[in-house]
């Protein structure tokens, strides 16, 4: 199951507003304008905040998203809104924000201090009214028919090592285990979230060995075929980090990328057949930034360069000019 990314550094339009506030369970909108000095001192307090939270609950969580508006790039979205004074900060529960207080009609908004902390702390109040992480999502995707079992799904698991352990048990039922067949073909499996298009341009350009089509899915349409009955398959994964910095100015283009190493085995089980995928992230993290380079160094490389190739120049003109004077005075050495 895949996620689409969302660039939540980008101001909500009239064109994705209302999908936005549909889409999530809570949305924390932040209605600004760019000549509010106000809005202007809080931005920085609001940035972090976004990353750091949407960090914590990224789209395959789903429960809850911070967003903004830019009232003077979008005046009519605001004026139906009923915003008046900036910042504006309203809270979107499944696409609306009116709350009546003592029977008159209002809006929820967050009146609070204006620090990144006490953003992180109010949309963390926010979280546990939002449900279960993505108890509906819009991209699951129907599977075929065929005979077996079909699992699809993710699991919120801890940093920590761990097992998903895949067996036929049942408080209800009783089954057969000599006759259970473990034979099963992995379609995905990878850690952390899909990269956008555009935060994938910046992977396989900062990549430090490249882009492999299976970089962040070994086990991608593997088949594992149990030959024998009562056969258990092991899969021990190591899921190493690499941060991206992409140094682009945004922070939108920084982007944490999990990669994996993956050996399997099937062995003859005493009890009941299973699959199991073992996990541990290492404790290494790969971290490549991009940073400009000054303009005297390219001068001074240049310089450099150039300076070499006027070396190489003078030492092949010196060689030449020996190799002839040797010739001439071997051709006076025969006149002679």
């Amino acid at each position: 199951m895949e996620f689409e990314e969302v660039d939540v550094s980008i101001p909500l339009t009239e064109d994705t507003f209302e999908w936005t506030v549909q889409r999530y369970p809570i949305v924390f909108v932040n209605f600004y304008a760019p000549w509010c000095p106000w809005c202007q001192r809080m931005e920085p307090s609001w940035e972090a905040a976004t990353k750091e939270v949407h960090d914590r609950y990224p789209e395959s969580d789903g429960r809850i998203r911070m967003a903004k508006v830019d009232c003077v790039a979008q005046n009519k979205l605001c004026a139906k809104h009923g915003i008046t004074g900036f910042p504006s900060m309203r809270i979107y529960r499944k696409g609306h924000d009116e709350v009546y207080v003592h029977g008159a009609k209002d809006h929820e908004s967050y009146t609070g201090h204006r620090t990144k902390e006490a953003f992180v702390k109010f949309v963390e109040s926010l979280v546990p009214s939002a449900g279960n992480p993505n108890t509906r999502h819009a991209n699951l995707k129907k599977v075929s028919k065929h005979s077996g079992c079909n699992l699809s799904g993710f699991v919120l698991v801890k940093k920590v090592p761990g097992t998903l352990h895949f067996l036929a048990k049942s408080s209800g039922h009783s089954f057969e285990h000599e006759q259970m067949n473990m034979t099963h073909r992995v379609h995905h499996f990878y850690f952390g979230a899909r990269p956008s298009p555009y935060r994938y341009h910046f992977l396989q350009k900062l990549h430090p060995l490249g882009l492999q089509k299976d970089w962040a899915d070994k086990l991608q349409d593997d088949n594992f075929f149990s030959i024998n009955a009562m056969t258990t398959h092991e899969h021990y994964l190591q899921a190493v980090l690499t941060t991206i910095e992409a140094g682009s100015g945004s922070t939108f283009t920084d982007y944490d990328a999990y990669e994996y190493t993956v050996h399997s085995h099937a062995y003859i089980s005493e009890t009941i057949p299973s699959a199991k995928f073992s996990y541990q992230l290492s404790p290494i993290q790969i971290v490549v930034r991009e940073r400009p380079r000054h303009w005297y160094r390219f001068l001074t490389s240049t310089c450099a360069i150039v300076g070499g190739v006027f070396t190489v120049a003078g030492i092949f003109d010196s060689v030449v000019y020996q190799g002839v004077q040797l010739a001439k005075k071997a051709e006076l050495g025969k006149l002679s």
